[in-house]
């Protein structure tokens, strides 16, 4: 089956992600996909780091998770 495209849609489509890090009255903060946020911290690399931990974290626990079952 052929698929019709409308005369207005464009060729390619462009998909943007949202930054997961802010700053706000001189801190930095981190936005987990959780919806969660991580900060204050003085820096934004702080933050990159803050959320990398949490990541991390994530990881181990679902990884511990799938070896028990």
């Amino acid at each position: 089956m052929k698929k019709n495209k409308r005369r207005d849609d464009v060729g390619s489509t462009t998909f943007y992600r949202s930054d997961r890090y802010y700053s706000e009255m001189g801190s930095w903060f981190a936005k987990t996909r959780e919806g969660d946020e991580l900060g204050p911290f003085d820096s934004k690399i702080e933050a990159k780091e803050a959320l990398q931990a949490h990541i991390e974290i994530i990881l181990t626990d679902e990884a511990k998770v799938s070896v028990c079952h």
